[in-house]
């Protein structure tokens, strides 16, 4: 051990007992560091037109079906920020027609309409051709009508198209079992090459529903023109099960 080394143990070790070392002065706090202020997200781009994503075919009521209605219906319809139909009024059109049209709208949706960046609501103008058998001469021809902007012209006929192809449903074996019978009856939109693009079941008993859906999804229509053009339209489609005794 050095001199050096020996002299500073010698030190330490006649301190007198209780005494303390300087208390080490505290540290100097480092400066804060100031976070960059987050970038605020891109606004969204304004919606330059109404989207409709999820529709639901229009059908003929009986009360329409039985006092032979057609006509325009125009409908003013309110969504809301998430895109979802908050309320619809009667802008004109036999009030009967018009209800049937409101049936409908309750289940549609649009993409939320975008304005200075945020969703917000949208009003949006919506029309309705119904077309009824004994009318449907006045359809032939003609000039088109004037489209809604935005959102086209839907066509609701009843009793109208010519089926080119009809597959007959199979009696469901439990059904018969049970004897159960009835009528199956469907909203469908049939496209303007005749096939069939949208099908829901509006009532009919549960046990034949699937059925007669796995046979009419293969049907196959007439092409509908309206004004000398073919259309996209909406129906209905019933199918009866009946038993034979």
């Amino acid at each position: 051990m050095t001199p050096t080394t020996a002299l500073a143990v010698v030190l330490l070790a006649v301190l007198p007992l209780g005494a303390q070392t300087p208390a080490a002065p505290p540290p100097t706090p480092a400066p804060a560091v100031q976070s960059a202020p987050a970038a605020s997200p891109n606004p969204l781009p304004d919606s330059a037109y109404v989207a409709i994503q999820k529709s639901f075919p229009v059908i003929y009521s009986d009360s329409a079906h039985n006092n032979k209605l057609h006509g325009t219906v125009v409908l003013a319809v309110l969504f809301n920020e998430a895109g979802a139909q908050e309320s619809a009024e009667i802008t004109s059109g036999d009030p009967i027609l018009a209800q049937c049209a409101i049936d409908s709208v309750k289940r549609w949706r649009i993409a939320p309409f975008i304005h200075d960046g945020r969703p917000t609501k949208a009003k949006v103008p919506l029309t309705f051709e119904f077309v009824h058998e004994d009318s449907a001469v006045n359809f032939a021809t003609g000039e088109a009508p004037v489209e809604t902007s935005g959102a086209g012209v839907n066509h609701v006929i009843l009793d109208i198209p010519t089926a080119l192809k009809k597959v007959q449903p199979a009696y469901p074996p439990e059904a018969k079992a049970a004897h159960i019978q009835g009528t199956v009856t469907f909203a469908a939109v049939i496209g303007s090459d005749g096939a069939i693009r949208e099908l829901y079941v509006v009532s009919g008993e549960q046990s034949l529903a699937k059925a007669a859906w796995d046979a009419v999804r293969q049907w196959h229509y007439k092409p509908f023109l309206y004004h000398g053009r073919a259309v996209a339209f909406d129906t209905r489609i019933l199918v009866n099960f009946l038993l034979s005794y």
